[in-house]
């Protein structure tokens, strides 16, 4: 079995663990950057698919949706509801910022652990 490190503050860095330089947490710090950059860019399209952008900027599917809603009001003699027809924003995309900056402090944490426990072994000599 084996036992716990005798020593369980941080590690020191060893000179094996840069890249020409570039240590692993600078290359972490960059990986979480391009994630979180990406969802945003990605959350932001979905957002904008999906956002009420007014009457004079109607979409076809709105159109159609309001055009069916106002010929059902004329017909039954009701107040039309065209707020059934605006688009329904997914939660995900509701705020792109927020969830990518979320996700791109996930990655890091969980790169983090990994290379905190990448260095307790080699110091531990495994």
């Amino acid at each position: 079995m084996q036992q716990p490190p005798i020593d369980l503050r941080m590690p020191a860095t060893e000179r094996a663990d840069t890249m020409s330089g570039f240590t692993a947490t600078a290359f972490l710090i960059v990986v979480a950057l391009m994630v979180a950059v990406a969802f945003g860019i990605g959350l932001s399209v979905v957002h904008e698919d999906h956002a009420y952008h007014g009457d004079r900027a109607m979409t076809t599917e709105y159109k159609a949706c309001w055009d069916a809603e106002l010929n059902d009001a004329i017909m039954t003699g009701r107040v039309a509801d065209f707020d059934q027809c605006k688009p329904v924003m997914p939660w995900y995309a509701e705020h792109p910022i927020g969830y990518a900056a979320i996700v791109g402090l996930a990655v890091f944490v969980i790169g983090r652990l990994g290379i905190f426990m990448y260095r307790m072994e080699r110091s531990r000599g495994y």
